[in-house]
C-alpha cells in the first residue's frame, strides 16, 4: 500500500477506524456515488459514515448516530493509494 500523506478525511481518501465493529478496525474508502460499493467498503461522502468522517484528523473521536445506537470512530490512519 502506498501511504501517501493525508491531513484530513475528504472524498478519495482511505480511512482505517476503531469501534465500527467490536474488536476489529476498519477501512474505508471515502468515493463519488459513482463509484460506490459497499462490499469493497467504497462509501460515499455523503452518507452518515461520511458526514461523521469528513474532515477528521488521525486521533479524532467521530460519533455515528445509527438507529438504536451511537458509535464512537476513532480515526486510526489515512492515506490515498492504500
Amino acid at each position: 500500500m502506498n501511504d501517501r500523506t493525508v491531513d484530513k478525511v475528504a472524498i478519495g481518501t482511505w480511512v482505517r477506524v476503531r469501534g465500527f465493529e467490536p474488536g476489529i478496525d476498519t477501512t474505508f474508502h471515502f468515493v463519488p456515488h459513482s463509484e460506490i460499493d459497499y462490499l469493497k467498503h467504497k462509501v460515499p461522502e455523503s452518507g452518515l459514515l461520511g458526514s461523521a468522517l469528513i474532515g477528521a484528523e488521525v486521533g479524532h473521536t467521530a460519533v455515528l448516530d445509527v438507529p438504536g445506537e451511537s458509535m464512537k470512530l476513532t480515526v486510526l490512519g489515512l492515506g490515498r493509494d492504500w
